[in-house]
This record gives C-alpha cells, sequence and structure tokens, in this order.
C-alpha cells in the first residue's frame, strides 16, 4: 500500500513538472514585473527540485560526458564562486549574490539529475515560448501607441516603450526574442506538420519585423547588431538549403539592408561624433573598461577579490576616475567583471563552458539551435554582465535547459 501511494506520488509530480514546464515557456517572455518574472521561474523551480528528490532522481546523476561536459563547468564555477567567501570582506553582498545565482547552480543538477527520466515536450516548450515572445512584443507595441495617443508624446520613445517590459530592460527584452527566433527556426519541421512552407517563413518574416521595429523604437544599440548577425548567420545556412535561392536571397538582402540602414539611422548612433572625445562619451562601457584596466592592479589576477567585493572595488575606482556618465557596479563585460571576481580560474571555466556547448551534438537541426544560442550568449556577456542580476541570470538558466534538451534530442533514433 505505502509502495502504491509513494509511485502515484512519483507519478503526480513528474506529471506537475513536465506541466509547470510549458507554462512557465509560456508565461516567462509575458511577465511585465519583476516580482511576477522571478515567481513563474521559481515555482517551476521547487517542483522540479522536490521531484527530483521525491523521485529520487539523484541517484541517476550522470557522469561527464561530451554531452553534459558544459554543465559541470557551469557547477564548477558557481562552487568556485561560493569559494570565494573564504576571502571576501563584504559578506552581506557576497550572501545576496549568491542567492542570484543559486539558480543556475539547480538548473543544472536537476538537469544531470533528471532531465532524461522526465518527459518534458521540448518542441511544445519552444512554441510556447514563441508564441509568448511574440503576444508580448505585440503588447508592448499597443501600450507604447495607446500611451503615445493619451499623453501626447511621440510613439518612438525608448521610455514609453519599455514602461511595458521595464524590468526586462531593451537588451533583456531582446535576448528574449532572439532566443525565441533561433527557436522559430529550429521548430521548422516541427510546424510544417500543421502548416506550409509558404505560411512558416511568412511567420518567420513577422516575428522578425516586429522584434527589429521593437529594438529600433527602444532604442537599443548593441542587442540590435547582435540581432544583425544572429539574422546573418540564420539567412546563409537557409540559403544553402532554400528551393528559391533567387527569391530567397532578394529578401535576404532587404532585410540585411535594412537592418544596416536601421543601425545608420539609428537616433542612438547619430548622437556619436566620430572623434577620440565623441567616441569615448557615445557609452558608458568605455569609461568602464579603463576602470577596470586600474582595478586589474590591485588583485591577485588568479583568484579576483570575490563576488561581492568586486563590486565596492569598482565602485571606489570610478569615483576617483574621470568619467562622463554615473556611477556605475559594473564593467557591462562579464569577461572583465569575471576576470576582477572570480580571476583567471574562473574565466578558464566559463571559457570550458561555452566550448563544451558545441560538444555532444549529433543532428544538423540541434546543432543549429545550441550554436545560435551558444553565440547569443557569448556576444551577450561582451556588452552586459551575466552573473550580476536576476534577470541575465534566469533567462540564461532557461537557455542552459533548452540547450541540453537539444542535445538529448539529438541523441534520439
Amino acid at each position: 500500500m505505502e509502495n502504491s501511494v509513494y509511485k502515484q506520488t512519483q507519478t503526480i509530480f513528474s506529471t506537475i513538472t513536465s506541466w509547470t514546464f510549458l507554462a512557465m515557456m509560456l508565461l516567462f517572455p509575458l511577465t511585465s514585473t519583476l516580482k511576477n518574472f522571478t515567481f513563474v521561474f521559481v515555482i517551476f523551480l521547487s517542483i522540479w527540485t522536490l521531484k527530483t528528490l521525491i523521485n529520487k532522481d539523484f541517484l541517476y546523476f550522470e557522469k561527464p560526458n561530451k554531452t553534459n561536459i558544459f554543465l559541470y563547468f557551469q557547477i564548477g564555477l558557481i562552487c568556485w564562486m561560493m569559494l570565494s567567501g573564504l576571502w571576501v570582506e563584504n559578506t552581506d553582498l557576497y550572501a545576496r549574490h549568491l542567492s542570484i545565482r543559486i539558480p543556475i547552480f539547480l538548473i543544472s543538477i536537476n538537469l544531470l539529475c533528471s532531465a532524461k527520466r522526465t518527459k518534458f515536450n521540448f518542441e511544445l516548450g519552444l512554441l510556447l515560448f514563441v508564441i509568448g515572445t511574440f503576444i508580448s512584443t505585440l503588447m508592448a507595441f499597443g501600450f507604447a501607441y495607446f500611451e503615445s495617443k493619451n499623453r501626447g508624446w511621440l510613439f518612438v520613445n525608448e521610455t514609453l516603450f519599455t514602461l511595458y517590459c521595464e524590468f526586462k530592460h531593451r537588451t533583456f527584452f531582446g535576448m528574449t526574442q532572439l532566443i525565441s527566433i533561433a527557436s522559430f527556426f529550429y521548430l521548422k519541421n516541427y510546424l510544417l506538420r500543421f502548416f506550409s512552407k509558404k505560411t512558416y517563413y511568412v511567420l518567420l518574416g513577422l516575428l522578425t519585423i516586429f522584434f527589429l521595429g521593437a529594438i529600433f523604437i527602444s532604442q537599443g544599440r548593441m542587442i540590435l547588431i547582435i540581432s544583425i548577425i544572429l539574422l546573418t548567420i540564420l539567412f546563409l545556412y537557409s540559403f544553402k538549403n532554400f528551393k528559391y535561392r533567387n527569391i530567397f536571397f532578394a529578401i535576404g538582402v532587404c532585410f540585411l539592408l535594412g537592418g544596416l540602414y536601421s543601425l545608420k539611422n539609428h537616433p542612438r548612433i547619430k548622437q556619436i561624433e566620430f572623434s577620440k572625445e565623441g567616441i569615448m562619451k557615445a557609452d558608458p562601457r568605455i569609461e568602464h573598461y579603463i576602470c577596470a584596466y586600474e582595478c586589474v592592479k590591485e588583485i591577485n589576477p588568479f583568484v579576483g577579490v570575490g563576488m561581492g567585493d568586486r563590486i565596492q572595488l569598482f565602485k571606489a575606482k570610478y569615483e576617483t576616475t574621470p568619467h562622463t556618465f554615473g556611477i556605475f557596479d559594473s564593467a557591462h563585460n562579464e569577461w572583465i567583471d569575471g576576470l576582477l571576481e572570480y580571476g583567471l580560474i574562473g574565466i578558464l571555466l566559463l571559457l570550458s563552458f561555452f566550448v563544451s556547448l558545441f560538444l555532444g551534438v549529433k543532428k544538423d537541426n540541434e546543432k543549429l539551435l545550441v550554436a545560435n544560442l551558444g553565440i547569443i550568449w557569448l556576444l551577450f556577456i561582451m556588452i552586459e554582465p551575466l552573473y550580476l542580476r536576476s534577470i541575465p541570470v534566469i533567462i540564461f538558466s532557461i537557455s542552459i535547459i533548452i540547450i541540453y534538451l537539444a542535445k538529448i534530442k539529438s541523441l534520439e533514433k
């Protein structure tokens, strides 16, 4: 009797985990407040962790191999960050930033324990994510339009547009859209079972146009550049496999020229004066890099200063360095922030993580999805910190889930 009840409990938690995964993939991009954003993810992570414990999935912890080695590097990096508590001085900041990074640790552990023992509907999850991101873009456009009519502001207004998704910032909003486009591209064969190839490409075009329009209106420069790079990769990959190459090439060139024209006429790029002084004032990141260089001179480059202390060091040095912009707590570059915080040892683990992402993927479709997500995040950490705030950490965690499930999918016959 007890065994029967226990097995029913295991089945219930497995089913709930599968359904909450689908709910998270749909609701995550639709959330418009940080509280709801975090709540959706924490509910899924909590249920999945309980399922791993109750079903004793931890007994089936996977040994390192080409498919999962990237998770081991990520776990190793988080453990190395935890170890920095032995030499940090600001324990309050250390504890706060440790709590921000714990989700990535738990996601990696759960994937190694139970990803292969949980019935995740991978394709449906990706489709719901795409639907959620597209609806969120339409809602953002609609919000901006009606508010501009009510308040009498210009439609193209960064502050107005990002009121709908201010917690995500234009960069994080753009990241969800890029992951969505990469996912939609991957889902081509899955979606062709329901409608024609022509309909699929029309939907892909609409998804891309609305996304680029949203990024242009929100005046994101760096994320627009990343978007053009990703779309160029997808275009070149499609071109070699597309039947009507001439038509597809013409459409692709129009998209690329449109993206470059948008970049050239971008409101924030027009403000740049192409001189030494003008470029220095164009973006605070240049000041951040100079400040970070001064900080590197004062630390042990092998271990860094640890979580929490890096922020204090950067702020203190930034205040004494000539600057045009306000005081910041980050270099807006994970490689630089990482060198200051967890040193060359941590940087080596982070680099190993990204290199190992591309291992253990057998099928071309999954290879493209994994490669696209890897490239998106490699470019992202060059313009933003990864582990500093909960928003990129959660988006990154969901990307890790997608990557590992894609790798498992590629191993199926």
